[in-house]
Parts: structure tokens; sequence; C-alpha cells
């Protein structure tokens, strides 16, 4: 498989990951979310790996499913790196869920991921949260789209079936004055157009400051890192949207939007920044989607901004930095099944006066999932810090509900 360029030196697309050696990852048996036999099972999991440095992962999982399943997917519910050694500036932070294939039984798939300084040799490690869905479509009437870049690495070129977009913040040419930027992106595939909502599910990301255009760049401090799935509609508009490594326009053959096809499109806000208004950085995401007459998305407002005022006083919750925790409960749900998704969260340093700082740990991610009887119930939990455990930390998240089933009248629990 050819490897076409990209705009960052960490993000290899269209890369054989069988070239890099496999690391050996810690991951327990995924705990069951709820299960109704014969129809649908979901499961939630965590994998951990641990590495010297200088070394782009590559982790192997498989992860049995009954037999009465033909439909299945994975998708990333969060992630916390950390550095083994002391705190460090950052370079990159990636963690990405590729290759996801279903055969009779089981699920595959395989995990890439990067925490780095701009001297790529401190150990660290990385772990990721996960979501596995498995389904008789029969049952559920539902699809997923879960390519990677296959149309891009076979030609070159973006397609709508690509399932990755690459983006930039820089000052020139793309006149950016902020920290913050928006990708709108899309996907296109035929098994949209039989359900009236499409649910894009995150599978990843990759943060860059230093190695845009073949790296070579700095590390910077940290205040602020934040992400937003947002605006998910199956819809397209006469514009371009980013696709692959470049943009690319959907409409072809009018200048029309095409609404309730075979379309999905979002935009995504993201924000990597120290004290300073902007520094260049490169931003990729990974999605997937799933359609069909039993897919719906309830997807409450949320907002990332910069902040520009290190004297702000965003509450955190303690006076040292550490793994904060929420949990977190939701009523009368109108489906039959319903699963949350992380797809927006805003972490950082808190108190006033004290601004950017080193890493050491850092992250986001939600587990203890349940589901009965319209009551959605999930754990939500973030850790900022350096090696001294301050400035304090605070995070905010956004949680994007995927209903499976949707009935008439939201069940009283």
């Amino acid at each position: 498989m050819a490897e076409f360029s990209t705009r960052f030196a960490w993000l290899k697309a269209c890369e054989d990951v069988e070239q890099i050696d496999p690391t050996e990852a810690d991951m327990p048996a995924p705990s069951l979310v709820f299960e109704q036999s014969g129809s649908i099972k979901v499961m939630e999991g965590v994998a951990s790996v641990t590495v010297s440095g200088g070394t782009r992962l590559r982790i192997e999982h498989s992860v049995n499913l009954p037999l009465y399943v033909n439909q299945a997917t994975v998708f990333l519910n969060g992630w916390q790196a950390a550095y083994g050694d002391t705190d460090h500036h950052i370079y990159d932070v990636a963690v990405i869920l590729k290759r996801i294939r279903v055969i009779p039984g089981q699920i595959q798939w395989t995990a890439t991921g990067d925490l780095s300084d701009k001297h790529v040799d401190a150990p660290f490690s990385l772990s990721y949260r996960f979501v596995i869905i498995a389904w008789n479509d029969t049952s559920v009437r539902a699809m997923v789209d879960h390519n990677d870049a296959d149309h891009f690495c076979r030609t070159g070129e973006p397609h709508g079936g690509d399932n990755f977009f690459e983006g930039v913040n820089t000052g020139a040419p793309d006149a950016t004055t902020t920290a913050l930027s928006s990708f709108p992106s899309f996907l296109r595939n035929p098994g949209f157009a039989t359900g009236r909502q499409v649910a894009v599910l995150p599978r990843g990301f990759v943060f860059s400051v230093g190695q845009m255009n073949g790296g070579g760049g700095d590390d910077h401090h940290l205040l602020q890192l934040a992400y937003n799935l947002e605006s998910v509609a199956p819809f397209v508009r006469d514009q371009n949207y980013h696709k692959a490594t470049t943009m690319l326009n959907p409409i072809t053959d009018a200048a029309a939007g095409v609404g309730n096809g075979e379309f999905v499109s979002w935009k995504t806000s993201v924000i990597l920044k120290d004290n300073s208004r902007r520094h260049d950085y490169a931003f990729a995401e990974f999605v997937s989607a799933m359609g069909g007459p039993d897919v719906e998305i309830l997807q409450p407002e949320f907002a990332v901004l910069p902040r520009e005022d290190v004297d702000a006083n965003i509450v955190g919750g303690g006076s040292l930095a550490g793994l904060k925790t929420e949990d977190v409960v939701i009523n009368q749900l109108p489906y039959a099944y319903a699963v949350p998704m992380l797809t927006g969260w805003d972490i950082g340093y808190t108190p006033p006066g004290e601004g950017d700082q080193h890493v050491k740990d850092f992250g986001v991610f939600i587990d203890r999932i349940q589901y009965a009887a319209g009551t959605l119930r999930y754990t939500v939990s973030s850790i900022v810090r350096d090696k001294d455990l301050f400035p304090d930390n605070y995070f905010r998240h956004k949680v994007t509900i995927l209903g499976l089933k949707p009935i008439s009248v939201p069940p009283v629990g």
C-alpha cells in the first residue's frame, strides 16, 4: 500500500501497520454493559501499554462475540497518557483505533498512539477506553462504516468514503488568530440513506505542535486541550469539507444541499495551547458512522473556547491536581438501548495566576456505563498534572447519546 504525504510527520494514514513491531498491552476482558440475547451485546473495556519512548505504538486486539452477532464496531471513549520519568513539554499526543475487522465470533482492531516532547525519547504509558457494540441486524436495524483510508491510500485522492481528515492551525496562509480551529468534514455511504439519522463515532485523534511538514518544530507547555465533535446531521452543502489531507466538495452536479440521503456531516472544533494566544499545530481525526432505521442520536450543546485570560478562575474541584471524577445520570431516554459516546472535552490547568505548565499525566475518559429502563448512568474522569501536583486541574465534557430502537414513550425507571 503506497504512502502518500500528509501535512505532519506522525500520521501515516496509509502505512502498513504490520511493519511496526507490536507492543504487548494489558487489556482485561471487557465488562458487560448490557445484552439481549439474539439481538445486541454492548461491552466496555480499557487497554494500557508502557514503552521506553521513541516508538510509535501498534497494539493488536481481539474480543470474542456471540454467534448471533453479524455486525459490530468499536469506538474510543476516552484516553490517558503519562510520561514515565518526570514531567515534560508536549510535542504530540495521539490515540487511534484502526483496521476494525469483524469475523464470525470475533471483532479485531489495531490501536496506535504516542506521547512525546521534541526529543521523542521519554518513556510513557498510554491507556484508552473503548466500547464494543455487537448486534444482529435483523433485530437491530443498523449498519456501520468503519473504513480507514482505503480510497485515499489506493489513489492519493480524497474520497467521501475515507474516514479520516487532517487539518492545521497556522498563522499563514490560514490566517488563524487564536488556538481554536474548526474543521467541517463528511462521510458518504449508501447505507446511511436507510435511516433518518446517522451517528458519528469517535475513533481517535492526533494533536501535534511540532511535526507539521516533516517535523522539526518546538514543543510547548500546556494550558488547555479541547475537542468537540458537533453538529452531526445527515446533510451536506455545496462547500469544501476537510477530507483526507485536503478539502473536498461532495456536491458535484448541483449547487444545492443534500439532506436525508447517503451523507453525514459534522464539525470538529479543537484547541491546543499554552499561555500564548496560539502556536502552529496540526490535528487529525478518525471516525466511524452508524446508520439505519433504528439509529438516532441525542447531542447536547457544548462549546470550547480558548482560555486567553490565564487569570480566569475556572473551578476545578480541589487544591491539588489529580484525578477528578463525576457520576452522571440521564433519565427518560426513549430508546430500547442507549450508549454514551465521549464526543467533547475541555481539560487543563486552573488556578489564577499559575498559567501553563509541564505535563506528567493527562487525559479524560468514561467508564462504568449502565443502561436500563430509559436511565443511562456513567462515570467521567479526568486528570491534568505536572510532577508537583500543582496547579489544580479542571475538566468539562460532553456525551452524545447513541440511541438504538426508538420507542414512542420513554420508560419510567
